[in-house]
């Protein structure tokens, strides 16, 4: 099942957040690269994202999205 455009800019801007700062984006961050505002609506998108396999989240982390 192809991913939404959300979900898909979603994961671009942990991708891009981790190519430009070398460690991954907190939830505030990745809202910010792909436009969002709420921090809701950023988790959300990334149960979906994981749920899809595109990153693997580490629970009781910071910052923890990998990307697989």
């Amino acid at each position: 099942m192809p991913t939404s455009p959300t979900p898909r800019s979603a994961s671009c801007g942990c991708s891009r957040h981790i190519t430009d700062h070398g460690k991954t984006p907190t939830m505030r961050q990745t809202g910010q690269e792909v436009g969002m505002r709420s921090r809701a609506s950023v988790h959300y998108r990334l149960i979906e994202l994981e749920a899809k396999g595109a990153i693997v989240r580490e629970p009781g982390r910071t910052r923890g999205i990998r990307l697989p």
